[in-house]
């Protein structure tokens, strides 16, 4: 996309069968309602940490799409934004994310498969708020990963104790790799992956995988 759009409107790229991966540069903002719903063979989406606001349904009915990272500029998960996304595996958000919308994954009333999340990382300092966002077949199957501080408060809370479990994130995980990288990190002794297993020639914002151990990017 050109460097002079800062924003997606709404439905700009929904429905489309034949996108598979979204890369956002760092001057768009913002990304309208339901921008990419409907995109079926979606798998691969990087967002720059530039974006501040999400639409609602932007992800939805993503069937395809098994992983995904939210950026610390945006502050909320909006409604619906993984709607009907079963095949959704693990979703990594910013530390700057507060709240889950309404419905944040939940399924298509006509779809009785549960859906796939396993593990779901919340990198903020504070207490996120929406959990019953994710339908309940979610909750029981899904591993809040938090700040080690906050495992406590998670789980005293009573929507996040219904997760199948709360637990900390490991220090390797919270390191920003980004910063702490050399040249080495592109040769074959310093192999950086995508979580879904693909070799990149750098660690990217989100979570990578370096020498057998899973890292956020800042």
């Amino acid at each position: 996309l050109p460097s002079k759009i800062t924003s997606l409107p709404q439905f700009c790229f929904a429905l489309n069968t034949s996108l598979t991966t979204v890369t956002l540069h760092e001057g768009i903002t913002s990304i309208g309602n339901s921008v990419f719903e409907g995109d079926t063979q979606l798998t691969d989406v990087r967002l720059d940490n530039a974006l501040e606001t999400i639409g609602s349904r932007a992800f939805a009915q993503c069937l395809s799409l098994k992983s995904i990272t939210i950026p610390d500029g945006v502050a909320a998960v909006p409604d619906q934004c993984f709607y009907n996304d079963m095949a959704l595996q693990r979703i990594v958000v910013g530390s700057n994310v507060t709240s889950f919308g309404l419905d944040v994954l939940v399924r298509y009333k006509n779809t009785t498969a549960a859906p796939a999340l396993r593990d779901l990382y919340i990198t903020g300092d504070v207490m996120a708020t929406g959990a019953v966002g994710f339908m309940a077949e979610a909750r029981q199957n899904t591993t809040v990963h938090v700040k080690p501080e906050l495992v406590d408060t998670y789980k005293k809370n009573f929507e996040w104790r219904l997760f199948k479990d709360i637990v900390p994130i490991s220090e390797g995980e919270l390191t920003a790799i980004g910063s702490v990288v050399n040249s080495e990190a592109t040769s074959s002794a310093h192999a950086c992956y995508t979580v879904d297993g693909i070799r990149i020639d750098a660690p990217r914002k989100g979570l990578t995988i370096r020498d057998g151990k899973k890292f956020v990017t800042k």
